[in-house]
């Protein structure tokens, strides 16, 4: 049981990891304003509003990504139930993007998109670690 719940605890970091990177190089690509206070909500919200369409699609491969490397990681560490474990991660992930939703300022199709991706990709993720060590395990 302890090892299931590190297994969703790492997966769940680090997709956030994975996450935090993905975010930093889109930055790259469409940079927010110099004097971009993120602490500052008002300011944070004019700034998605002001995103295109292409760092979002760039956005929702990141999120999507990150979770399948969450998944991924989780399936690594448990020994058993290695996708429901991965669909905890997914759904955690889930709930955090929903909880940024709710903040700040996205397009309808960008939220629809992006959080039915969750789940699903962890669930590759782990299903992956099971295919390589499927000759290996016997019961899983």
């Amino acid at each position: 049981m302890l090892r299931k719940i590190a297994a969703g605890f790492f997966g769940v970091v680090t997709a956030g990891f994975a996450t935090a990177a993905g975010e930093k190089l889109s930055h790259l690509v469409f940079p927010p304003p110099e004097n971009l206070d993120f602490n500052n909500l008002d300011q944070l919200k004019a700034f998605h509003e002001s995103i295109p369409n292409e760092v979002f699609l760039i956005l929702i491969a990141v999120w999507a990504l990150s979770s399948f490397i969450g998944g991924f990681v989780a399936g690594i560490i448990t020994t058993y139930s290695k996708q429901k474990v991965a669909m905890v991660v997914g759904g955690v992930l889930l709930l955090f993007a929903a909880i940024n939703f709710s903040y700040l300022p996205h397009p309808m199709w960008v939220v629809v998109l992006s959080l039915s991706l969750y789940v699903p990709m962890a669930f590759l993720g782990a299903t992956l670690v099971v295919k390589k060590l499927a000759p290996n395990e016997t019961k899983q």
